[in-house]
């Protein structure tokens, strides 16, 4: 084999084995770079999804507790506060005014108690189970006829208007409220009357 061949052939086999290690090094640059893409491809998905999870851990919570506060409402109306319960009927004036100005009662358990006591008929019909006789009889709702107005009691009124569901506005409330004194009146008077036509 001849000098000048000879030096071809080493000549092209360098040629190739530049060749081949630029080859080989630039699939590994190209493997590296899809290594790193897929890398940050799977951090950004991992982030998308623990950013999801969190949110929807948020809603879960708000919703949680949104359900504790129903399901407190819930038992409270069906069991009542025991001691809340005790007083009602309101019996005299001094008790309608100490009820009046006491902080001691949580105003939500109040409404609660009084919705649950009228819930069957309504605040018209059942006024006198909120209030007792003597308060029937020295009030009505606007203060005339020489009556005591009760409409004056602004706590009071709040809470029985909360707590009647199908009262919608103050003037509904108004009319609601007459309309049971008138009732509840009426009741007492036939009441009486029944006592004395028996013990005479």
């Amino acid at each position: 084999m001849s000098k000048k061949v000879l030096k071809s052939l080493c000549t092209s086999n360098a040629n190739f084995e530049t060749h081949t290690q630029n080859h080989i090094q630039f699939r590994n640059t190209v493997t590296n770079d899809s290594k790193d893409a897929q890398i940050n491809d799977l951090q950004l998905r991992i982030d998308n999804l623990e950013n999801t999870v969190n949110k929807q851990n948020e809603i879960i919570m708000e919703e949680l507790a949104t359900i504790k506060a129903y399901t407190q409402q819930l038992v409270l109306f069906k069991t009542g506060n025991a001691e809340i319960i005790k007083l009602f009927p309101i019996k005299t004036e001094e008790d309608l005014n100490n009820f009046e100005n006491s902080e001691n009662y949580d105003e939500n358990e109040m409404i609660m108690t009084v919705r649950k006591i009228i819930k069957k008929g309504g605040l018209k019909r059942n006024l006198s189970s909120l209030l007792g006789p003597e308060i029937i009889k020295s009030f009505n709702y606007d203060g005339v006829q020489g009556k005591k107005a009760f409409r004056n009691l602004a706590v009071l009124n709040n809470i029985f208007f909360n707590g009647a569901e199908d009262v919608t506005t103050r003037e509904q409330y108004r009319s609601e409220m007459k309309s049971g004194f008138k009732l509840s009146k009426s009741r007492q008077y036939k009441a009486t009357h029944l006592l004395k036509k028996q013990s005479i």
